[in-house]
């Protein structure tokens, strides 16, 4: 800083030595101007060098981040969850924040069944920074845009974040309407839960007396997608035998999923259960 102002007022003595007088009216032209921007107030971005510093000091320190080792006194709870919009599902995202704590990373996924348009999608990320500023959530918001729901939930797990900076936990909404939903959309949601575990990574699923989706009363008419056609349900709910071998398969029927040891948090009792 002090060498810029150094070689500032360099120049300036040494246009003056050169021509006076053009020195003179080149500081008038820019002294004028210059109170022609602040008395207009134009909305321009002029960007900063802080704001160059920022970027360049979080990069390099995602890039420290590389060489710490993992144990548990560092250990942090970086959480995926899967929201959809955030204020679509504010008591998932709230209970989320509170175990992140304003201080470990929170990514909000977003699938959608249809292509989203770019300008369409600047404006679901507007919208959820927006809610979470409002609410002063720190994190990050992150939408894809795939048919299937497992395989959406499994590129948000592999592609958010970078370095250490990645989700070790996946966390959703218990499917309060399972009796209603379709077998394929029952099989999308087990598959979700194994590929979690097969890579192994934590799972949280949470549940709540009336579910978490108010996508219907909060969505605004102009961002709301259009749904797919109707699928056609699936025959089996079993999956196939990963390497992991995480949970043993035990079915109870033909047609029925195995079971799988998930935490459910149940809002109406503070005691964990298995299902």
């Amino acid at each position: 800083m002090w060498l810029s102002l150094s070689g500032a007022i360099l120049c300036t003595v040494v246009m003056f030595l050169i021509c006076w007088i053009t020195a003179l009216l080149t500081l008038i032209l820019i002294l004028a101007l210059y109170l022609i921007i602040v008395y207009r107030k134009p909305d321009v971005n002029w960007g900063s060098t802080a704001q160059a510093q920022t970027y360049r000091s979080a990069l390099e320190a995602v890039q420290g981040l590389n060489h710490v080792e993992e144990h548990v006194k560092n250990y942090q709870p970086q959480i995926l969850v899967l929201t959809g919009l955030p204020s679509a599902r504010p008591a998932l995202i709230d209970f989320a924040s509170l175990i992140s704590k304003n201080i470990s990373l929170l990514i909000c996924g977003h699938i959608t069944k249809v292509k989203v348009p770019d300008t369409l999608r600047k404006s679901l990320y507007d919208k959820a920074r927006h809610y979470l500023s409002v609410h002063k959530i720190k994190a990050f918001y992150n939408h894809v845009d795939e048919d299937e729901f497992d395989v959406g939930a499994k590129a948000l797990l592999q592609c958010s974040g970078m370095g250490k900076l990645k989700p070790n936990l996946l966390m959703m909404g218990y499917k309060t309407s399972w009796t209603q939903a379709t077998r394929q959309e029952l099989q999308m949601y087990f598959n979700v839960i194994h590929m979690v575990l097969d890579n192994y990574k934590s799972m949280c699923i949470l549940r709540v007396r009336g579910g978490f989706d108010y996508s219907s009363v909060l969505a605004d008419t102009d961002v709301v997608l259009a749904k797919s056609g109707v699928t056609t349900p699936s025959e089996s709910l079993s999956r196939n035998v990963s390497a992991s071998q995480f949970s043993h398969e035990q079915k109870t029927g033909p047609n029925y999923p195995r079971k799988c040891s998930t935490l459910l948090l149940n809002s109406r009792g503070s005691n964990t259960r298995e299902r």
